[in-house]
């Protein structure tokens, strides 16, 4: 194959006794490497979501949360003092390291 100066490129040769000339190795890489590219990005998204991110029922998320709110609340209205307003406050669950 001959190039715009007008000399031919070295071939390289396989183990198969193949010719393959250095632009069909350029252009190999140009479609290969992005065609990996691809894949490695858009893999994750056919992957499945981790058990954390399971789906919850909403009514009954909904009926915890106030259920907290209305305790904190009859809490804060029984209280005389900072001190006692201060106990109200729900302590927060520290995530244990596994």
């Amino acid at each position: 194959m001959s190039t715009s100066s007008g000399h031919t490129l070295p071939l390289h040769e396989k183990a198969s006794g193949l010719k393959i000339d250095i632009d069909d190795l350029k252009a190999m890489r140009r479609l290969v490497l992005p065609a990996l590219t691809c894949i490695w990005l858009i893999t994750p998204v056919f992957a499945e979501p981790p058990a954390s991110a399971e789906k919850k029922d909403f009514v009954t998320v909904k009926q915890r949360r106030l259920a907290k709110i209305d305790a904190m609340r009859a809490c804060v209205a029984k209280s005389s003092s900072f001190d006692e307003m201060k106990a109200c406050k729900p302590e927060r669950k520290k995530k244990e390291a596994d």
